[in-house]
């Protein structure tokens, strides 16, 4: 398994390629519980639906915050 995080992987470089092989992908997306969570929970349905539809994903959908740091998947 090789782990890779947007602050260390340029978007445009090799290591970041995401080919046809690859089965887990994980999206972050940023947001402050306070000010924007429709909009994160709106980007978060928009982007699962779009790989549904347009991939044929599996997707798992979840929320982590400092009240619930993580998930399993």
């Amino acid at each position: 398994t090789d782990i890779r995080t947007r602050r260390w992987v340029w978007r445009q470089s090799r290591t970041g390629l995401v080919g046809p092989e690859a089965t887990d992908i994980f999206f972050p997306i940023d947001g402050f519980a306070e000010q924007t969570l429709e909009a994160v929970e709106a980007a978060r349905n928009f982007l699962a639906t779009t790989c549904e539809e347009q991939l044929g994903a599996a997707v798992t959908t979840a929320m982590v915050s400092a009240a619930q740091p993580a998930f399993t998947g």
